[in-house]
């Protein structure tokens, strides 16, 4: 019976996952020697799990030269295999998929990898670890520095303020496994629910204003303000009382309409000193095609002193 240990995926030509794909497929068949005794069908197992991307069209190139060299052994009379040797077979897969400069991309990753893309810090030490293993560089203060680089500074800083810090990546590793569990629970004896990016710091975050972070010092022995509104809100609620006069039968709300909008005085607040009124209020002078009537009275005015003034020249002119 076939063992289905580790059954290999499919294989889409991705040069990071070819050591992995063909280790797997090679273990995968050893472990079912039994079943797959030959090479023929080892590679014949190979070829059907590179079904995407360009493993697939290097299958179907694979299945061209096969049916062809069939060709040619039948027009000789050969007994020959047209499918090859397994050995043969992983040459020309590792002359199409062997991974480009694999020692300097894993350096490479180790420089840019930092916790923040993680998503715990388990996950940045194991793609690490990854990265540190295949290039194949010697353990040591590089490797160190690379490292405390893309870890947190606070955590990083936990570790160096102990004393001497570690000089290998081995012995770093163990140290802020420790640091970071030690703040976990201290988190947790608090009763702070911190999310994972903040175990490791002594800050937690408040969203205001749009959703933007602003970050406070926590005091441990202070009373949680927030946790009682709310306590107070959620009873308030069952309870069906207002929350603005602590009365039960209506709810906040409603205060908005029967109040024309307004809000009651809150207890315990000052009162809002009542607005000045305008002196000019309902005060207004009437305009009268475009004139008011203290100008029309001014107009009026006028022409009547221009009428007297006018008949008294007239009497004058007479008498002369």
């Amino acid at each position: 019976k076939e063992k289905h240990i580790g059954d290999p995926t499919h294989f889409d030509g991705n040069r990071k996952d070819a050591v992995r794909w063909f280790i797997s497929v090679r273990v995968y068949l050893e472990e079912n020697h039994e079943i797959y005794d030959m090479d023929e069908s080892w590679v014949k197992f190979a070829t059907q799990r590179m079904t995407k991307g360009t493993a697939r069209e290097w299958v179907d190139s694979f299945y061209q030269k096969v049916m062809a060299k069939e060709y040619q052994n039948r027009q000789l009379g050969s007994t020959e295999s047209a499918w090859g040797t397994w050995n043969k077979f992983g040459d020309q897969f590792w002359l199409s998929f062997q991974p480009l400069d694999q020692e300097n991309l894993a350096i490479l990753e180790m420089q840019t990898l930092t916790q923040k893309k993680c998503r715990t810090l388990d996950d940045y030490i194991q793609k690490f670890q990854s990265a540190f293993m295949r290039s194949n560089l010697p353990d040591g203060k590089t490797i160190v520095q690379m490292f405390m680089r893309g870890l947190d500074q606070d955590l990083a800083l936990s570790i160096i303020n102990q004393g001497k810090p570690p000089e290998t990546l081995a012995n770093w590793i163990p140290k802020v496994t420790e640091a970071y569990n030690w703040r976990r629970q201290y988190s947790v004896a608090l009763g702070h629910k911190l999310p994972e990016a903040s175990l490791y710091k002594n800050q937690t975050s408040h969203s205001h204003n749009h959703g933007e972070n602003m970050y406070h010092q926590q005091d441990p022995n202070a009373m949680d303000v927030d946790a009682i509104d709310f306590q107070k809100c959620k009873e308030y609620r069952k309870q069906g009382k207002s929350y603005l006069c602590h009365k039960m039968g209506h709810m906040q709300h409603e205060h908005y309409s029967e109040l024309g909008g307004k809000l009651p005085p809150v207890p315990g607040q000052p009162k809002e000193p009542p607005r000045k009124q305008n002196r000019n209020k309902g005060n207004f002078q009437q305009w009268n095609n475009g004139k008011s009537q203290n100008i029309r009275k001014i107009d009026n005015n006028e022409s009547l002193n221009a009428t007297d003034i006018a008949a008294e020249e007239d009497t004058d002119s007479q008498d002369f």
